[in-house]
This record gives structure tokens, sequence and C-alpha cells, in this order.
């Protein structure tokens, strides 16, 4: 770990005392210690490392028969583990959840098998800009069920525009992607703009922060116990993302609120509902 010392100045001075028979020359001051200084940019080193990712999500909708007002929350402890030796296409990686838990006083929705989600892994490369990529799950089944609290894999990194940015960098990507929910799938488009801000320190450490600024538009169907459902939205969000001098992923945290639409043709039924998120990465350890 880098650790950002604090700069000392120390300047001494003295003067010699008169004497009738000699005089002793001043003391010289002590040299002042130089800082460490920050280096010049930073790229992403994915390594083994223990991660607590916490999210609380506000829900508000107006709809006969269902809570007005509803508090979720959660957390997903993690890890992350190195499976072979990095090249050109990035380092082989496999995420691991160790446990799911609630907030105390709040429940999830039914249906939803945490204790499944032990032991469960994701395999895949990580490539030197970020991206996690062909990730194949250990169970199909409790990625599907699980598919509305687990983390998006494929973003889970920093997303950087080259294998090393610098303070002052920006930058922007457009990403699309699909994913698995219990009884159905959702996709995901969104832009992102990006920009490395200066040199700072995270939980004692040098790290460089990423600013993120994202707007997001998705549409899914599916089918809820033999109703069928479609789903459709669009919302912004923005976070800081923290990459330590070393390569190491520090954390982040993020804000997000969306508005959406939940439509049960069979019930002839349509839920508004809006939604803020928000989210902390904390890397507890390796």
């Amino acid at each position: 770990m880098t650790l950002r010392p604090a700069a000392v100045a120390l300047a001494l001075a003295s003067c010699a005392a008169p004497s009738t028979t000699s005089t002793a020359p001043a003391p010289k001051a002590a040299p002042a210690p130089v800082p460490a200084a920050a280096p010049e940019a930073a790229r992403l080193v994915p390594g083994p490392a223990h991660y607590l990712l916490h999210t609380r999500i506000h829900i508000e909708q107006n709809f006969t028969g269902l809570p007005p007002v509803t508090e979720l929350g959660y957390g997903i402890y993690l890890s992350t583990g190195v499976t072979g030796t990095a090249d050109s296409s990035g380092r082989p990686m496999t995420f691991t959840i160790d446990s799911i838990i609630p907030d105390s006083g709040l429940t999830l929705p039914p249906g939803m098998p945490l204790a499944a989600a032990r032991g469960y892994r994701l395999v895949g490369r990580v490539t030197p800009i970020g991206e996690f990529v062909s990730g194949v799950p250990s169970d199909s089944g409790v990625a599907q069920s699980l598919g509305q609290l687990l983390p998006r894999f494929r973003n889970f990194y920093p997303r950087l525009p080259k294998r090393q940015v610098k303070p002052g960098d920006t930058w922007s990507d457009t990403t699309s992607a699909t994913d698995a929910t219990s009884g159905g799938s959702i996709t995901t488009k969104s832009i992102s703009r990006r920009t490395a801000a200066p040199w700072a320190t995270r939980n004692g450490a040098r790290a460089l922060p990423i600013t993120v600024a994202s707007t997001f538009d998705f549409s899914g169907t599916g089918d809820g116990g033999g109703f069928p459902f479609s789903i459709e939205g669009s919302g912004a969000g923005i976070g800081t993302q923290y990459l330590g001098a070393d390569g190491r992923y520090l954390g982040a945290e993020s804000r997000d609120s969306s508005s959406l639409t939940l439509i049960l043709p069979s019930q002839g039924a349509t839920i508004p509902r809006r939604q803020i998120a928000q989210t902390t990465l904390t890397l507890l350890g390796q």
C-alpha cells in the first residue's frame, strides 16, 4: 500500500552567544523531508481482494395493493481471485460471492434464495481497460434467481480509455448489456462521461479518483409465476471510483435515480415506479 505522507517543513535558526574567547558557528538548519511525488499515471492491476458492496434502494409507487414506499438494503461480501497469468487479452479472474446479508430490519422480495448465493462464482477475464468479459457462472439457476441483486460484474472495475490514465484525462463510453433476472431479462444502454481528478487519499492510500456521470435507458420482458410482464424506463447517476497508485481497485460510491413503468398485460395493470439507489463498494483487504 502506498501511503500519502504529510509534508512537514522544519526551519531551525540559532545564533551563537557572545564569548570573550571564541565564537561558535551557528548550527545548520535540518533539511525538510521531501514528500513522495504522486505517480504521473495509474493503471488497473486487478488481484486477490475482499470487498463489501452495500446497496440501499428507495422505491415509490402508486398502485392499489402495493405499499407506496419500500426501502431495500443489503450487503454483498465478495472476493476476487487471479486464476492465471495475464496476457495481451487481460487477466483471468474469478468473482466469488461469500454471502448476501439484508440490512437489519429490512426484508428483500420473496423468492430470493440468499443462502444459495454463498460460494457462487463467475469466471472470466478482465481486459487491460477494466472490462470483465467471457464470464461463466458456476450455477445458472442462482445467476437467474439473484440477478436483481448481484452486481454487474462486467462494469465492476473502473472502465479506462487505455492502459494508463492521469489526472485531467476525460473520456466517454457507451455500453449495452443484457442481464438475466428472475423469470426474464433486462437490456440496459448507458452513456458515461468520466474524468480523472487530482490525486487524493482513500483510506490512507494514494488514489486517483475517477468521477462518473451516466445516463441510461432500459427495457425488458419476463414471466413472474405465470404473469408475463414488461418493463421500461430511464435514469441518471453520478459516482466516484478510486484507482490506487499500485493498481488496486480501492472502492467506489454512487447514486442513481430512475423512473420506470412495469406493465402486466394479463391484469391490465400499469405500475409507475421511481427508484433512488445508493451504492458503496469498500475494499476490506487482500
